[in-house]
């Protein structure tokens, strides 16, 4: 089977998923709080991407990644537009689903990427918590 783009180029995928917790928090750092919730929109719509590509490349379980992953964008956006709450919940749960995957639930992916994923949701899900409370 052909090697996805995740899994041809593990070493750059890796740097980038750093990359996207150091920018997580320097972001939160540097830009006004009112922006806040529009950044956690664009995180949580980088996030559930991943996996709907990873099935799309492998032709397998696309309906169902795209699905959940279109299920929390959707949520997100309300949460930004209505109540954060729900913006907040969707990272969580995107978080649930991470675990999911490491126990082999969906399309396939790189093992050392679920767990990893499922922590930096944890933690961002329970920073916005801290922040909308």
């Amino acid at each position: 089977m052909k090697a996805t783009l995740f899994e041809k180029y593990s070493v750059l995928f890796k740097a980038l998923t750093f990359i996207f917790v150091i920018a997580t928090v320097l972001l939160h750092l540097t830009i006004s709080e009112e922006y806040w919730w529009y950044l956690a929109l664009l995180f949580s719509a980088v996030m559930n991407l991943v996996y709907p590509i990873q099935a799309f490349q492998k032709n397998r379980s696309f309906g169902k990644e795209i699905h959940i992953a279109a299920t929390l964008i959707l949520i997100s956006i309300s949460g930004v537009l209505w109540y954060p709450p729900l913006l907040i919940g969707a990272i969580g749960f995107h978080g649930i689903w991470d675990w999911c995957k490491h126990k082999g639930l969906g399309v396939s992916f790189p093992r050392w990427y679920p767990p990893i994923c499922a922590i930096y949701d944890f933690a961002y899900c329970f920073f916005m918590l801290s922040f909308w409370l």
